[in-house]
């Protein structure tokens, strides 16, 4: 059973993670950068760098950050809608690829004029997304049936697991940022569960293109393996 669509699919997603890293990264960074701003503004400093510097390096992180999503939005489309020729489960990844990169684009954009707003569609974000990678691993663990492939089944199963929890964990993060947020005094615990949830982020794109890879790996054995037609 040769999986062409599936194969060529999968690469794009795989770049469409690799891109999701960049833009969790600068999304961190734009958080740090506006409450370092917010903190200033709190204790009145008067400094030239401080006092404007810190919200100028927010906002320009942050449309990095939106330009980089705006480009993993259309890999992952992309990549998606081909694999779903292959694999009709692709398809509800697809969609929920689309809603998530909308939460996600409109909390960063909102974030230096409304951080709960801001804080409560990046956790929606968040949330949607974790079904981007269920409904994709799924699909996966269906190609791997297809090649018959126990291996990959056992580890996707683990790898679903894994990942739910992580992103149940960045969910409830992203509520204690905002939390913590609110007391300055607490402000330097706001800025480690940032850190953790930067962290928890970048594992979990990790261990779905460690998946994805091997998924291909496995996808271009099978049709090595086929005669030609």
């Amino acid at each position: 059973m040769k999986l062409l669509n599936a194969e060529k699919g999968i690469k794009k997603i795989i770049v469409s993670e690799i891109v999701a890293i960049l833009a969790a990264v600068m999304s961190s960074a734009a958080s740090l950068f506006l409450g370092i701003q917010l903190s200033v503004d709190q204790i009145s400093v008067v400094n030239p760098w401080t006092d404007a510097g810190w919200g100028t390096w927010g906002l320009v992180s942050g449309l990095i950050a939106i330009s980089f999503l705006l480009i993993q939005l259309g890999f992952g489309f992309v990549g998606y809608v081909q694999a779903a020729r292959d694999e009709a489960c692709f398809k509800n990844a697809m969609i929920c690829t689309i809603a998530g990169s909308v939460l996600m684009i409109v909390g960063s954009s909102v974030q230096s004029a409304s951080s709960t707003v801001s804080t409560v569609l990046s956790a929606s974000g968040t949330i949607v997304e974790m079904f981007v990678m269920v409904y994709a691993i799924i699909a996966l663990l269906h190609l791997a049936e297809k090649c018959d492939r126990p291996d990959m089944i056992n580890m996707g199963t683990l790898m679903l697991k894994i990942l739910v929890i992580t992103y149940i964990v960045s969910a409830l993060n992203a509520l204690i940022i905002r939390i913590f947020e609110l007391s300055s005094h607490a402000r330097i615990v706001a800025v480690v569960t940032g850190a953790v949830d930067l962290i928890l982020s970048v594992m979990q794109y990790v261990l779905f293109m460690v998946y994805l890879q091997k998924t291909k790996k496995m996808l271009a054995q099978q049709h090595r393996a086929e005669p030609e037609e």
